[in-house]
């Protein structure tokens, strides 16, 4: 398949999510919605991470990515909701194992796992790209505005001391 129909497709690049690449390689401004992040700004993948564990979508709030966001809180409450998760929750802490289980719905459950699992992996992602993206556009704009035109490396000689 040709790489621009996979592209608009898709709304990917092919065998990657990697816009700062794609940015490097052809000296593109990267466009950014007004849905999604306003401004880059280099963000710890980390804490990306530990927000998602905490519940799927939070880490897509740390990084700006709020239609992501969204989505992913929604379903995860009509997760949370149709497996009855909260209510055999309570009635662990009341001692009525029995009940619970009986309560809980399994096969809502099940989706659970991999909800958590895409949000962690979407807000890692999605960090460290931005934060790719945050590098070159900082350097753009460094070289850009403060950079003397008339300056260059010399690259393979050393300079004696």
């Amino acid at each position: 398949m040709d790489s621009a129909v996979f592209q608009l497709i898709t709304g990917r690049i092919p065998g990657s999510s990697h816009f700062s690449v794609l940015q490097y390689r052809e000296s593109i401004s990267y466009s950014i919605g007004a849905v999604e992040i306003n401004y880059l700004d280099k963000r710890n993948p980390i804490m990306s991470v530990i927000w998602s564990l905490f519940m799927p979508g939070l880490g897509q709030l740390h990084i700006h990515r709020i239609l992501t966001a969204f989505f992913a809180l929604i379903w995860t409450i009509v997760f949370l909701y149709a497996s009855h998760l909260l209510e055999a929750i309570q009635l662990l802490f009341f001692g009525e194992i029995s009940k619970a289980t009986q309560v809980l719905d399994k096969q809502w459950l099940l989706y659970m796992p991999s909800m958590w699992g895409f949000a962690v992996y979407d807000s890692y992602v999605n960090t460290v790209e931005n934060n790719k993206l945050y590098e070159a556009e900082q350097k753009e704009f460094l070289i850009r505005n403060y950079q003397s035109p008339g300056f260059r490396i010399k690259r393979g000689k050393v300079v004696d001391q």
